[in-house]
C-alpha cells in the first residue's frame, strides 16, 4: 500500500448539490484543477439501469443547477467567452439541458449575480435571489473613470461590513425576484434595500426570510408569504421575535426552525414550529438541541445540498447528533431516523422509492447512496475504489473517555503507518474549529498524510463542541477553561493508553477556534515541542469590530471592550505570552474575514519579541476556509508548512 501524500487531493473527486426528479438523479461533481490553479465542476447523473454516475456536462464550468420539469435541467455555468461579465457588470447566464436529447443550448442570461435559482411549476417564471447593493455605482449611468476611481475606496455604513469569502459587504443586500424565461420580465417581491435569507416556492406561493435593518444586522428575521396569484405579501412571523433558519413547505402547511435565543444566546439551538399558512398560526412543535445540517469535520468534502424538505407531510432533514449527521424525519411530533447511516451525510432528496444522498462513511470520501422507505441502505458509487486505490488508509479508532467532571467525551485515535507495538513515535494533537463544530470517524486527509509520516494523530470533542446539546456546548466566558480541561485530560488519557507515543514529541495543531486552543495551550503548558496556530484569535479585546463576527456579544457573553475588557483581556492567550517556550508556526489568510491576520501577527510579534522561535506563513487571494476549497497549491504549501514544522521539532 502506498502512503498517502499531500498531493494525493488532487486525484480526488467530490460529489455534492443532488438532486432528484421523477425520472433522473443529478449531482455536481468537482476535482482539483492544478494546472489551472482551481476547481473544475461537472454535470453528472446517476444512471438508473447501472446507478452509475455519468457525465452530462463534462467542461468543468458549471456553477449550479435545477430541474425546470422531470426532464429537463437548467444550470449555470460561463461556458463561452461572452458568457463572463464585463468589469463592472453583473450577469448569470444558463443553459438548459434536455436529459432526452442531451444537448446544452443557451437557455437565458440574467442581468444579476444569481445565489438561487428555482422555478415555478408549469410556468414560464423562475424566483431569483440574487445580490445587490444599496450604493453601487451604475455602470450604464457612471463614467468608465467614476467606476474605475471607486475601487480604490471603500465607504462603510454598517455592521458587518465584511464576510469571509465575500470581502467588504457594507450594503450588500440579498433581493427576491420573479423572472419570465421567455421575455425576460422581472418583477421584484421583496423591496429594494431589503435583505432576503431563505427563500422556497410550494405551489403558487413563495416565502421568504428576511429583515429590514440599516446600521447593525440583527439576529432575527421574519417570515414572509408572497402569492404568486394576487401578487401580494403577508407576515408569517414578525422581525424581532425569532432567529429564524431552515424552513419547509407543502400545501398550508410550513414548517420552520427557529430560537428566540433565551437559553444560550445566539448559540440557542432552533426548535421546530409549524405555520398554519392559511390563518398564520404558528406553534412550537418540538424543542431541539442540534444542528441542521453536517458539522462533521472533513478536509475532503466539497459542495453542500438539500437539508431540509417536506413530503406528504412529513418532514425530512439532516442533523448532526453525537459525531455523525443522521437522515431524520418529523412526523407530527414524532421523531426518528430514517435512515441509519455511519457517517455524515451531507445532501440529499427524496425519490419515488425512498432517498437518494450524497454521504461519507469512516474511510471513505463523499459517496451517493440510496434507500428505500424502510431504510434498507445501498451505497450507489465506488469514488473510494478509484481515487484511494491502493492507500494505506489508516482506521479511525475510537479513544473516548470520562472527563473529571464525570462527562464522556468523544475521541479517536490514528496510528501511524507501518505501527510497530515495540517503537516510539512522534504523535500530533488536532482541536477542531469553531467551537460549534464535531470530530468524527470520517476521512481527513491532512490526519492521514500525518499518520503517513510516521505521527500518531488524536483528536476528541470537548466541551465546546457540537453534536451533544446546547448546555455542552456553551463556551460563553469560558474559553480557555473546561474546554482547555477537557484537551489536557484526553491528552493524558491519550499517552496512557498508547506507551508507543514519545511524550516529549508531542505537537499540536487546530484552525480558527482551534487556532485559538492552540494559542491558548501553549501559553499555559510547555508540554509540546512543537506548534501549528491556524487562522487563530490571540487576543479578544483587538479582535472586536475587525471581522464579519467580532461584533458578536455571545463571543464574551455581551461584552463590550468599554465594559468588559478585564474579561476579555483574562481569556486571551497574548496575555500570557510569556509563559510560552514553544516553536510556533503561525498559517493565516490576508483575506480572512472571519479572523483576521492581525491576530496571528499579534502573538507572532510577541513570540519574536520574547525570543520564541517562530515562522509565518501568509496567504494571499485566500480567506478563512483555505485547508478545504483553498487554491490547491496553497492548500498544499500549507500542509507542507505544518508537516515539515513538526517533522523539524518532533522527529528529531
Amino acid at each position: 500500500m502506498e502512503r498517502i501524500q499531500i498531493q494525493d487531493l488532487t486525484d480526488y473527486h467530490f460529489v455534492h448539490s443532488l438532486a432528484a426528479s421523477k425520472t433522473h438523479i443529478l449531482c455536481l461533481q468537482t476535482q482539483m484543477d492544478k494546472a489551472e490553479n482551481g476547481y473544475r465542476t461537472n454535470l453528472m447523473e446517476l444512471e438508473p439501469a447501472t446507478m452509475q454516475l455519468k457525465p452530462l456536462i463534462s467542461d468543468g464550468k458549471v456553477s449550479s443547477f435545477c430541474f425546470e420539469d422531470d426532464n429537463t435541467v437548467l444550470f449555470a455555468a460561463e461556458r463561452k467567452p461572452q458568457d463572463k461579465p464585463e468589469p463592472y457588470e453583473q450577469k448569470t447566464v444558463y443553459y438548459r439541458l434536455s436529459l432526452n436529447q442531451g444537448e446544452a443550448r443557451k437557455a437565458f442570461e440574467v442581468p444579476y449575480a444569481v445565489l438561487q435559482m428555482t422555478p415555478v411549476a408549469d410556468s414560464n417564471w423562475v424566483v431569483l435571489k440574487i445580490q445587490e447593493n444599496l450604493y453601487t455605482l451604475d455602470p450604464q449611468t457612471t463614467s468608465k473613470e467614476e467606476l474605475d476611481d471607486a475601487q480604490d475606496y471603500v465607504i462603510l455604513h454598517e455592521v458587518p461590513f465584511v464576510a469571509n469569502g465575500a470581502g467588504f459587504i457594507d450594503s450588500d443586500r440579498c433581493g427576491c425576484l420573479l423572472w419570465n424565461k421567455r421575455t425576460g420580465q422581472h418583477q421584484r417581491i421583496t423591496p429594494e434595500g431589503y435583505d432576503c435569507g431563505r427563500v422556497i416556492v410550494s405551489g403558487q406561493r413563495i416565502f421568504y426570510t428576511g429583515k429590514n435593518w440599516r446600521d447593525v444586522q440583527p439576529k432575527t428575521s421574519e417570515l414572509v408569504c408572497y402569492d404568486l396569484e394576487t401578487h401580494t405579501s403577508r407576515t408569517l412571523v414578525p422581525q424581532g421575535e425569532l432567529r429564524i433558519g431552515a424552513i419547509a413547505a407543502e400545501n398550508d402547511v410550513l414548517m420552520l426552525m427557529a430560537t428566540d435565543m433565551q437559553a444560550y444566546g445566539n448559540g440557542t439551538s432552533c426548535d421546530f414550529y409549524r405555520c398554519d399558512v392559511a390563518n398564520g398560526e404558528v406553534c412550537k412543535v418540538l424543542d431541539y438541541e442540534y444542528s441542521i445540517g453536517s458539522c462533521v469535520n472533513s478536509d475532503v468534502r466539497y459542495g453542500s445540498g438539500k437539508t431540509f424538505m417536506m413530503k406528504d407531510d412529513v418532514l425530512y432533514f439532516t442533523s448532526t447528533i453525537g459525531y455523525r449527521t443522521e437522515l431524520m424525519r418529523l412526523q407530527g411530533d414524532r421523531l426518528e431516523k430514517a435512515v441509519a447511516f455511519n457517517g455524515a451525510v451531507s445532501g440529499f432528496d427524496l425519490t419515488e422509492s425512498g432517498y437518494v444522498f450524497c454521504a461519507m462513511e469512516p474511510g471513505r470520501l463523499q459517496e451517493v447512496y440510496t434507500a428505500d422507505e424502510s431504510g434498507t441502505l445501498r451505497g450507489r458509487t465506488q469514488i473510494s475504489e478509484q481515487d484511494l486505490q491502493n492507500k494505506a488508509v489508516q482506521p479511525v479508532e475510537y479513544a473516548g473517555f470520562v472527563n473529571s467532571a464525570g462527562q464522556t467525551i468523544d475521541g479517536w485515535l490514528i496510528k501511524p503507518v507501518g505501527w510497530q507495538p515495540d517503537q516510539k513515535y512522534p504523535a500530533i494533537l488536532d482541536i477542531h474549529g469553531g467551537p460549534r463544530t464535531t470530530y468524527g470517524e470520517l476521512l481527513i486527509h491532512e490526519m492521514q498524510v500525518w499518520a503517513s509520516a510516521g505521527y500518531y494523530v488524536f483528536f476528541c470533542n470537548h466541551r465546546g463542541s457540537d453534536g451533544y446539546g446546547d448546555a455542552f456546548a456553551d463556551l460563553r466566558l469560558k474559553y480557555g477553561t473546561i474546554d482547555y480541561e477537557d484537551i489536557m485530560e484526553f491528552t493524558d488519557h491519550i499517552l496512557a493508553q498508547n506507551p508507543q507515543i514519545d511524550p516529549l514529541r508531542l505537537g499540536v495543531t487546530g484552525g480558527s477556534y482551534g487556532g485559538y486552543m492552540t494559542n491558548w495551550i501553549i501559553t499555559h503548558t510547555h508540554r509540546f515541542a512543537a506548534a501549528a496556530s491556524q487562522r487563530s484569535i490571540s487576543n479578544w479585546i483587538s479582535d472586536y469590530g475587525t471581522s464579519g463576527i467580532s461584533y458578536d456579544d455571545d463571543l464574551h457573553d455581551g461584552g463590550k471592550p468599554w465594559n468588559h475588557m478585564e474579561k476579555m483581556w483574562d481569556h486571551s492567550p497574548l496575555k500570557y505570552a510569556d509563559f510560552c517556550t514553544t516553536p510556533t508556526l503561525f498559517i493565516h489568510s490576508f483575506e480572512d474575514y472571519t479572523c483576521a491576520v492581525s491576530q496571528a501577527m499579534e502573538m507572532f510579534t510577541a513570540f519574536k519579541v520574547l525570543n520564541v522561535e517562530a515562522r509565518a506563513c501568509l496567504f494571499k487571494g485566500e480567506n478563512h476556509e483555505l485547508s478545504r476549497s483553498g487554491k490547491p497549491l496553497h492548500r498544499f504549501k500549507r500542509l507542507r508548512e505544518i508537516t515539515g514544522w513538526m517533522n523539524q521539532h518532533c522527529q528529531k
